[in-house]
C-alpha cells in the first residue's frame, strides 16, 4: 500500500507483484512483498566506492529523498542499501526505493519535532548498520534535506547538521567517519 501512495505522490518506487503476512491471532508477526527486479545498484555499494565528491553528491541526493518523505508524513527507516540507484552521482543519479519497512503505510502528520525524532532515528540506526558518514558528508545532507521539506517546519540546516553531529560524536561510538 504504501508504494502505491508513494508513486502517486512522485517517488521513484519498486514496482509490487505480491505481498503478505503471517498472522497470530489477527496481529501481523511478519510480512514480505516481492517486486519486479529494479535495475542498477544498491546505493549504499555506489557510496562505497565513490570518491569523496560522488559521496558528498550522494548525500545530497539521500538527504532531498529523505526530506522529501519526511515532508510528506513517511517516516520509515531509509538506508542506503534501501535505494537502488542509476546514473552517476552529481549528474543524472536516479533513486528508488525497493525496501519500506513499516507497521503502518499510511502517511502521518509530519510536525517539526516528529521529522526531527524520525531523522535522528532514522541515522542512529544506520550508524548501527554500518553506515558512517564524514562531518561534511552530514552538512551536504542536512542542507538538501532542509531544502526538501516544507519551509513550515522551520529547521535550519546548521542547526540539524550541528545536532546529528552531537549525536554522533559520542565517546566510546564509532559513528563519524573521520
Amino acid at each position: 500500500m504504501q508504494f502505491r501512495l508513494l508513486d502517486q505522490l512522485g517517488f521513484d518506487v519498486a514496482e509490487v507483484v505480491a505481498a503478505g503476512e503471517e498472522l497470530r491471532l489477527g496481529v501481523p508477526l511478519k510480512g514480505f512483498i516481492i517486486t519486479l527486479e529494479v535495475p542498477g545498484q544498491d546505493l549504499s555499494r555506489v557510496y562505497r566506492d565513490a570518491d569523496k565528491a560522488a559521496r558528498n553528491s550522494i548525500m545530497v541526493d539521500f538527504g532531498s529523498l529523505l526530506g522529501r518523505l519526511h515532508g510528506k508524513g513517511f517516516f520509515g527507516s531509509t538506508r542506503l542499501k534501501d535505494i537502488i540507484s542509476t546514473g552517476k552521482p552529481g549528474d543524472s543519479l536516479k533513486l528508488t526505493l525497493i525496501d519500506r519497512e513499516t507497521r503502518n503505510p499510511y502517511r502521518k502528520q509530519a510536525t517539526r519535532d516528529k521529522v526531527i525524532a524520525r531523522l535522528l532515528f532514522n541515522i542512529r540506526r544506520q550508524a548501527r548498520q554500518g553506515e558512517i558518514f564524514t562531518a561534511g558528508e552530514w552538512e551536504s545532507f542536512t542542507d538538501s534535506y532542509c531544502r526538501s521539506l516544507d519551509g513550515d517546519f522551520g529547521i535550519d540546516a546548521k542547526d540539524l547538521s550541528n545536532e546529528i553531529l552531537t549525536l554522533l560524536e559520542r565517546p566510546g561510538k564509532e559513528y563519524l567517519a573521520k
